[in-house]
């Protein structure tokens, strides 16, 4: 079976939504998932991350890897990250 899912729990608040994604992911490690997010946490729980900027694809790999690889990503993420910072 195959999904594709656009942010499918963006409704919900940061526990609810990662909690969400685990049970997903965890119950279905047989079958595949797109799902679109901009939540860039959810990137540290699947296999491969494909980056999209103006339709194109500009990255794909691991989270890891494109930390690693990928400027825009990185600091995409890290953005994100710093917002949960104090």
């Amino acid at each position: 079976m195959f999904y594709i899912m656009d942010e499918p729990f963006s409704a919900l608040d940061a526990l609810a939504e990662k909690l969400q994604y685990e049970l997903l992911l965890s119950k279905h490690d047989y079958e595949s998932f797109i799902i679109v997010s901009h939540q860039m946490g959810l990137a540290n729980m699947v296999d491969k991350v494909m980056l999209l900027e103006d339709g194109n694809i500009i990255a794909y790999g691991s989270h890891k890897e494109l930390m690693e690889t990928c400027k825009k990503y990185k600091k995409m993420y890290d953005t994100q990250l710093k917002c949960y910072e104090r």
